[in-house]
């Protein structure tokens, strides 16, 4: 963890640019590079800002309200319909004051690391059905870590029952380490330990192929370039119609995607670090790929 922060989040991450990459001002920076991202409906920073969540809640359907800040997945209300005045959501049936109630909150900075927050209302993400069997509720999210512009490790973090349908290891998803090569599943964790089906549907998960592999891991790359920091971790969700989308840039990805694949990180670190310094950046997701097939020993 140390080597992480001093010898890539510090020297490669600009400290300036971290109160400018919050998720809803990443979504827009993004979103007008071309970067596929879920649809924003409303940012609300001030209390007087829930009046729009009024409006908008007088003819909504289905969308998610979260934290601009949060950490964990947690304050994310999913709303998947509704009945009458009643949203049928995550959290059970609620009515628009309680959305609302809600949405003020998560202002005070209840789920984030600070003493304030924005709330987003943003455009639901259905699950693509490929991966419907090691998701049995919730939501899916494939973390890459990229690092100037060449993908270097990934992995896939599966809901779970126990995890209430959030992709969040800490609350019981799985994390499942992904080949860059092939983009299938070699290696599976639950709780800090190996797996190899998932514990709610049985289905194996070694071997698991991802959908869209190529393209995600194109879309990793633009996203972590476009945001003008050099050692990112980008989340992505795979859309039933839209395909993959990035849901954040993660400005200090954690270390467990280490764990999930078996392997440490800076061996491949150090052999982009090699690349760039002799000018090789051109063809960068292709290149990591090749390095990943050769155990990222060519250019070690």
């Amino acid at each position: 963890m140390n080597v992480r922060n001093r010898e890539y989040i510090a020297k490669y991450n600009d400290p300036a640019l971290f109160p400018f990459l919050t998720k809803a001002r990443a979504k827009t920076l993004l979103g007008n590079q071309g970067v596929p991202v879920p649809e924003t409906y409303l940012v609300l920073a001030t209390k007087e800002d829930l009046a729009k969540l009024e409006v908008f809640l007088a003819n909504a359907g289905k969308f998610v309200l979260k934290p601009a800040s949060g950490l964990g997945g947690e304050g994310i209300v999913v709303v998947r319909g509704r009945s009458g005045a009643t949203f049928q959501t995550n959290q059970g049936p609620m009515t628009a004051p309680e959305m609302v109630a809600h949405a003020q909150y998560i202002q005070t900075g209840a789920f984030a690391d600070d003493a304030r927050d924005d709330v987003l209302v943003e455009a639901l993400v259905e699950q693509d059905p490929r991966l419907e069997s090691v998701v049995p509720e919730g939501l899916a999210d494939l973390r890459v870590i990229s690092f100037l512009g060449f993908p270097v490790m990934a992995m896939a973090r599966l809901p779970t029952r126990e995890s209430k349908g959030k992709a969040n290891l800490h609350a019981g998803a799985l994390g499942c380490g992904i080949s860059l090569r092939t983009g299938r599943v070699t290696h599976a964790t639950w709780h800090g330990r190996a797996v190899s089906r998932h514990p709610d549907t049985g289905t194996p998960l070694v071997d698991l192929e991802i959908p869209s592999w190529s393209q995600i891991l194109e879309i990793a790359s633009q996203a972590q370039v476009g945001s003008g920091l050099g050692y990112v971790g980008v989340d992505i969700v795979l859309d039933a119609t839209r395909g993959p989308l990035v849901l954040e840039v993660n400005k200090r990805p954690g270390l467990e995607i280490q764990n999930a694949n078996r392997a440490g990180l800076w061996k491949r670190l150090r052999a982009i670090e090699k690349l760039v310094s002799k000018g090789e950046v051109e063809g960068r997701t292709q290149t990591a790929v090749d390095l990943d097939a050769s155990n990222w020993e060519a250019a070690a």
